[in-house]
């Protein structure tokens, strides 16, 4: 028969100290576990939340991102004459140049850290295939001249970003005369301006760093991929921007990997925790296990109530660390960046926190509390009755 569960919950109020010492050091791990992985699971969804299955992007067919690429006038016009490119009402193609540059800005709070922003070099065309960017301060830059317009996240983060502040580019200073939020996709990494001024600026004039365009369906894209791809005078290739974006998220492997070896070193300390805790229980109750053995209690009934004890405590222990992680991400975090790794400069991002996140952790916090509570819940149940029955 089984031990009531009510003799293993008196037992933890018994030892409140040890009880509260392991919630707090298993918790601890689960909540270092859940705000790293919202980090990660942040970075992610920012990348995969941006693009349009429907817009392609064109690079050079070697590079990795538009930092590396190059795609002059003739293969842009070249490109608008292919069928599969949409076309607006007046039959004009969905297709337009755009210019991407690196610089070095240092970061607002008073100090020297500095961190490389993406400047996109854009035309009017830029903004009609990219509908989810909305200005929310100022107003657009004016073409030809020394303007800008920044995300808003960036004019957070940034000197010189901010609405009527000034970035210098190449000797020149550029006005930020509005803010924009593209609602949490990669645009809120980026300042933009006017192609042609940021070409002439940078010496670029005879053509841009990719193509966005607009196709109609799925089968149109794969034909312009391969059409793009099999053109000798072009030496491009043309990908979906969604799958582009996707990519991008190798920026977040190194995350991962930081993330998952913190997390199996905590993990370590914590199974420790929870082993000590029921040793301690065992050391504590072997009158009591003596006793219940005596009355006809098996050692497997003893085993499962031990297992049980730790699982419980492990359990609540999670759940005090999710709850916890939640509190620290709502009151202490907001947008921060990461390094992308094929572009150099730094990918806006904020923590998110999901039910998946918190369901991992309480799962793991049970893994925890089986992996150190069965040696102890072996030793309970394998004591024998003479030995136990000794103490009393």
């Amino acid at each position: 028969m089984p031990v009531p569960f009510k003799v293993n919950l008196r037992s933890l109020f018994v030892r409140r100290t040890n009880t509260l010492l392991t919630v707090l050091g298993v918790g601890l791990v689960i909540m270092v576990f859940a705000i790293a992985a919202s980090l990660t699971h942040g970075l992610e969804a920012v990348l995969r939340a941006t693009g349009d299955p429907n817009h392609m992007i064109v690079l050079r067919a070697a590079a990795r991102s538009e930092l590396e690429s190059w795609v002059g006038r003739e293969a842009l016009a070249i490109i608008g004459t292919m069928p599969e490119v949409d076309r607006d009402r007046s039959g004009k193609p969905l297709a337009v140049a755009e210019a991407f540059t690196v610089i070095n800005q240092t970061r607002r709070g008073g100090n020297v850290e500095s961190a490389n922003v993406i400047v996109r070099g854009v035309q009017p065309l830029s903004f009609t295939l990219r509908p989810e960017l909305k200005l929310v301060r100022g107003r657009l830059f004016t073409p030809g001249l020394h303007e800008l317009i920044a995300s808003s996240s960036m004019a957070s983060r940034f000197n010189g970003a901010g609405l009527g502040e000034t970035i210098r580019l190449r000797g020149i200073d550029f006005t930020v005369v509005g803010l924009f939020d593209s609602g949490g996709t990669a645009w809120d990494s980026e300042i933009w301006g006017d192609f042609d001024t940021l070409t002439a600026t940078y010496n670029r004039r005879g053509g841009g760093s990719s193509v966005t365009l607009a196709v109609s369906d799925a089968a149109a894209r794969v034909r312009l991929a391969k059409k793009i791809a099999s053109d000798p005078r072009l030496n491009l290739k043309a990908m979906g921007q969604v799958a582009y974006f996707e990519e991008q998220t190798n920026s977040a492997l190194l995350l991962k990997v930081l993330t998952w070896i913190l997390t199996v070193v905590l993990s370590v300390g914590a199974c420790f925790f929870a082993a000590n805790t029921m040793y301690a229980a065992v050391a504590s109750r072997t009158r009591e296990i003596g006793t219940l053995r005596a009355l006809g209690f098996s050692r497997r009934s003893i085993l499962i109530a031990y297992v049980g004890e730790s699982l419980a405590l492990s359990l609540i222990s999670g759940l005090f660390g999710v709850a916890l992680a939640t509190v620290v991400l709502a009151l202490f975090t907001g947008t921060t960046g990461t390094n992308n790794q094929n572009t150099f400069a730094e990918i806006a991002f904020s923590f998110r926190m999901t039910p998946g996140i918190a369901v991992a952790g309480v799962v793991l916090s049970g893994v925890l509390g089986l992996v150190g509570g069965f040696l102890p819940a072996r030793l309970a149940s394998r004591l024998p009755i003479t030995q136990a029955l000794r103490q009393i």
